[in-house]
C-alpha cells in the first residue's frame, strides 16, 4: 500500500506516516513510543534559592517552607510550592550522604 492510502485508513495526514515511518527505520519500535512530556528534574527551585534559603534559615532560625514561599517570591519573583523547596533539601541531603552533588 501506498503511505497516502495507508494514511487514509488510520486517518491521519501523509506527514505523519512520513514521520513515523522514519523513527520506525531508525529506532525500531521503541522510537514509535511516545516521550515523557514536561520538565525532567525541577528547575524553578535553583541553586541560589537554596543558597539563600540556608542562609535564610541560618540567620532567622527554622524557617517552614510555607513562609519560605513568600520570602522567595518576593526576592526572585519566582513561586514555589512548599513542597518543592522541601523535596529539594532532601534531595540534597540524600546527595550529600551519598558523598556526591547535588544531581542538578
Amino acid at each position: 500500500a501506498t503511505l497516502a492510502e495507508v494514511a487514509a485508513e488510520f486517518g491521519v495526514s501523509v506527514p505523519t506516516c512520513f514521520r513515523v515511518r522514519r523513527h520506525f527505520h531508525e529506532g525500531g519500535l521503541q522510537a514509535l513510543l511516545p516521550l515523557p512530556r514536561g520538565p525532567r528534574r525541577p528547575h524553578k527551585v535553583t541553586d541560589d534559592i537554596l543558597a539563600f534559603i540556608a542562609a535564610y534559615r541560618a540567620e532567622n532560625g527554622p524557617v517552614g517552607s510555607r513562609r519560605l514561599v513568600t520570602v522567595i517570591e518576593s526576592r526572585f519573583g519566582v513561586r514555589l510550592h512548599p513542597r518543592s523547596i522541601t523535596k529539594a533539601f532532601e534531595r540534597q541531603k540524600k546527595s550529600a550522604r551519598a558523598g556526591r552533588p547535588d544531581p542538578r
